[in-house]
């Protein structure tokens, strides 16, 4: 039974596509009116504000 995408191939792709998905979820997108509160293991840390 010969698959047609090598094994070293298929855990790449998983790799990659887990890699894009942890990406995504972490990047937040603050509007010009808003903040944000960022929480580190439930305490207070920072307050992201809109901009670089």
């Amino acid at each position: 039974m010969d698959l047609p995408i090598s094994p070293g191939l298929l855990i790449s792709l998983i790799i990659v596509i887990i890699g894009i998905l942890i990406i995504s979820k972490g990047l937040v997108i603050v509007r010009q009116s808003e903040v944000m509160v960022i929480e580190r293991l439930g305490s207070f840390h920072r307050v992201l504000e809109s901009g670089i």
